[in-house]
C-alpha cells in the first residue's frame, strides 16, 4: 500500500486537521472510487471536505499502522474513513514517502518528537497571529515557521523536560494564610461567578469580607439601617439583601477557612509562554503578546535554554476569546494570579529569579524557590541577592543580560546557587533573533513580531 508522508512517525502534530479528499482527488489518485483502500462509496461523497482533528490517540494509531492505508482512522454516521481517503492541511505531507526525502523534522530524536506531540499546533498558530496585533491573520501564518519555533523550543528545553520527569509543567499544592490579597482574588472570582451581585460585594473593603464584619456603612446602603449597621456580619446583611442561597453558600466558603490551597507551577509549556501575561486577574504586564510594549518577549524566551514560567494559580480553567484579523478563536487555560520568570542554568544548576507580577509576596517567592530547588534534590542552595538596598551586591558576579525582545534581566532579583557550584559568568534571556511567522523576516522591534 502507498505510504503518505503524513503517516510517518513525527510528521503530524496534535491539533492538526485531516480532511476528506474530494471525489475528483480520489479518482485522480486511484482511477475509480471502488479502488480506494477502504472502499469509498458514492454515498460518502457528501462527506468530502469534512475535517477530523488529530488527537494524541489518533496520532499513535497512525504511527502504529503507517503501512496500512486501509486502516480505519475515523468513523462518522456509520461510514469509515481510511488514510487513503484523507489529506492533511500541509500540502508537502500529501506526497508519498517513496518519492520524497523525509525531512529533518521527521527525523528528530524521540524526546523532541514526544515534546512536540504534546503541543496543539493549530492553537499555537492562532497565538502567533495574535502576536502580530492584527497585522497578519491566522491564514497568513506559515506552518513551517511555527514548526521552526516549536522545534527550537523542544531542542533547547529538552533538558528541562527530562528534568521535570518528561512533563511540560510540574505543580504542587501549598497551604497559605488567607491575606487581603488572597481574599481580593477570591472576591474577584466570586464576582465573575455571580456578576449580578458584583456591585454589592465590591462596595465593601476587602478587610470587611476577610473578617466578615461591616466596618463602615457605604452611602449606598444608608437606607437599609435596619439590616446594615456597623459591626454587623457582612454575610448576614448580603443574605438578607440578595436572598440567594447559592450566593450565600459561595460567600461562606471563601470566608470560612483561614488557610486556603494555592497551586504553584513551573512550566515550559508553549501555552504558558504565550499566556504569561494573559489572565483573568487584576495585573498588567508589558509582555502581553496581544498588547504589551514588549509583546515579542514570549516568542524569544520560549526558544532559549533556561527561561521557564513560574506562577501561582487556583487550578481552574477559564474561557478566553480573541479576534484575529481574519477570524476569532477561543481556548480554555489557567489564570495566573502571580507570575515570574526563572532562568535555570544547565551547567551550574543556578536558578535566577525575576520580579513577579501580580503583587507577589514572600509566600509566593518562597514557594517557587522551594519548588525549583526540588528539581535538584541532591543540592543545597544559598540565596545571593543582586542588590542590597539598591547597592550592587559584589557577591552577585553573573552578568545578566536580555535579548533584543525583552528587558527581563532588569527584573532579576536574586540567584539561588548550589553550595558546591559557582555562578555562571553570564546568562542571556531570550535569543538573538526571531522571525515574523507570516513573512519569515527577522523581527527588529519589541512588539507586533515585526
Amino acid at each position: 500500500m502507498a505510504l503518505y508522508k503524513w503517516q510517518v512517525k513525527g510528521a503530524l502534530r496534535s491539533g492538526m486537521v485531516l480532511t476528506v479528499k474530494s471525489v475528483e482527488e480520489l479518482k485522480k489518485e486511484f482511477g475509480e472510487l471502488s479502488l480506494v483502500p477502504g472502499k469509498f462509496t458514492n454515498g460518502m461523497s457528501i462527506y468530502c471536505g469534512t475535517k477530523f482533528r488529530v488527537t494524541p490517540e489518533i496520532k499513535d494509531v497512525i504511527w502504529q499502522t503507517a503501512n496500512e492505508s486501509e486502516y480505519i482512522l475515523f468513523k462518522k454516521d456509520g461510514y469509515i474513513f481510511t488514510a487513503a481517503m484523507l489529506k492533511p492541511n500541509k500540502k508537502e505531507l500529501c506526497e508519498h514517502v517513496e518519492t520524497v526525502k523525509v525531512t529533518e523534522s521527521v527525523e528528530e530524536d524521540e524526546v523532541v518528537k514526544e515534546m512536540l506531540s504534546k503541543v496543539d499546533f493549530e492553537l499555537m498558530k492562532h497565538f502567533f497571529a495574535l502576536g502580530t496585533w492584527g497585522t497578519s491573520g491566522y491564514s497568513d501564518i506559515r506552518d513551517n515557521l511555527v514548526e521552526e519555533y516549536l522545534t527550537d523550543w523542544a531542542r533547547n528545553k529538552k533538558w528541562l523536560y527530562l528534568l521535570m520527569g518528561r512533563n511540560l509543567s510540574i505543580k504542587k499544592t501549598i497551604k497559605v494564610n488567607k491575606t487581603e490579597r488572597e481574599m481580593s482574588a477570591l472576591i474577584e472570582e466570586l464576582s465573575q461567578e455571580f456578576p449580578v451581585y458584583s456591585f454589592h460585594l465590591k462596595q465593601f473593603e476587602t478587610e470587611d469580607v476577610l473578617n466578615n464584619i461591616i466596618s463602615h456603612v457605604p452611602c449606598f446602603y444608608t437606607q437599609y439601617t435596619d439590616i446594615c449597621r456597623k459591626g454587623m456580619k457582612l454575610s448576614k446583611f448580603l443574605s438578607q439583601l440578595l436572598n440567594d442561597n447559592a450566593f450565600d453558600i459561595a460567600l461562606s466558603k471563601i470566608m470560612q477557612n483561614t488557610k486556603i490551597d494555592a497551586t504553584v507551577e513551573i512550566s515550559i509549556n508553549p501555552m504558558d509562554y504565550m499566556t504569561m501575561s494573559i489572565h483573568k486577574h487584576r495585573w498588567a504586564s508589558c509582555y502581553d503578546i496581544s498588547q504589551g510594549c514588549y509583546s515579542n518577549c514570549a516568542f524569544a524566551i520560549m526558544r532559549d535554554s533556561g527561561s521557564v514560567i513560574a506562577f501561582k494559580q487556583n487550578d481552574k480553567e477559564y474561557d478566553y476569546n480573541f479576534t484575529l484579523k481574519d477570524k476569532g478563536f477561543s481556548y480554555k487555560w489557567n489564570s495566573k494570579q502571580m507570575r515570574s520568570v526563572l532562568y535555570i542554568d544547565e551547567a551550574t544548576k543556578c536558578i535566577f529569579s525575576c520580579l513577579a507580577q501580580g503583587s507577589a509576596d514572600d509566600i509566593y517567592y518562597n514557594a517557587i524557590d522551594s519548588f525549583a530547588e526540588e528539581l535538584f534534590a541532591e543540592k543545597e542552595y544559598v540565596k545571593i541577592k543582586k542588590y542590597n538596598n539598591w547597592t550592587p551586591n559584589r557577591e552577585f558576579t553573573t552578568s545578566v543580560n536580555h535579548g533584543n525582545y525583552d528587558h527581563i534581566s532588569d527584573d532579576c532579583k536574586y540567584v539561588l546557587k548550589p553550595t558546591d557550584s559557582h555562578l555562571p559568568e553570564r546568562i542571556v534571556f531570550g535569543v538573538d533573533e526571531i522571525k515574523n511567522p507570516a513573512t519569515g523576516k527577522i523581527v527588529t522591534t519589541h512588539t507586533k513580531l515585526k
